[in-house]
């Protein structure tokens, strides 16, 4: 994909997202993308030499610098564009799709203690969030056809 084929599916995605009150991943998403990447540099430290022939009311002034050892550092450094997208298909896929096997998979788990159907989470009552959570199971070919098309998209990024 092109710079700009990739900023056109990263902006069209993120209309989608929010939407579809999906907003909440786009926000986490940019959170990640804000922090940058870790990324190690080879660095000189320099030291100053003292120089007592002159004495200076600024001491760094009067003392010459000279370099040291070499040192790894670590810094931050902007994501690419290809990787803010990555990021946000990878959100997509956590968000609908993996969410939808965990809840799949802990209801299976639940049944084999008893007959049950669903599992309904109640907020605390600071909550910031005050929504109620239904877990019933999502048993949707709509969720499979999603992670197809986040797959080809995610392959045709990475390409």
């Amino acid at each position: 994909m092109t710079a700009s084929e990739i900023a056109v599916v990263d902006n069209d995605l993120r209309d989608i997202l929010s939407k579809t009150g999906l907003g909440w991943v786009v926000v986490q998403v940019d959170q990640t993308i804000r922090e940058g990447q870790s990324a190690e540099s080879q660095t000189r430290i320099f030291s100053d030499e003292d120089d007592n022939a002159q004495q200076s009311i600024f001491p760094s002034a009067a003392g010459k610098r000279r370099a040291g050892k070499t040192a790894v550092m670590m810094r931050r450094e902007p994501w690419s564009a290809t990787d803010k997208l990555l990021f946000l298909i990878n959100g997509v896929r956590q968000a609908i799709v993996r969410a939808a096997d965990v809840e799949n998979e802990q209801l299976r788990l639940l049944q084999k203690a008893g007959p049950v159907k669903a599992v309904a989470f109640e907020p605390d009552a600071d909550a910031e969030i005050s929504r109620r959570w239904d877990m019933t199971g999502i048993q949707s070919d709509g969720i499979k056809i999603l992670a197809d098309i986040l797959d080809k998209l995610e392959h045709e990024v990475r390409g």
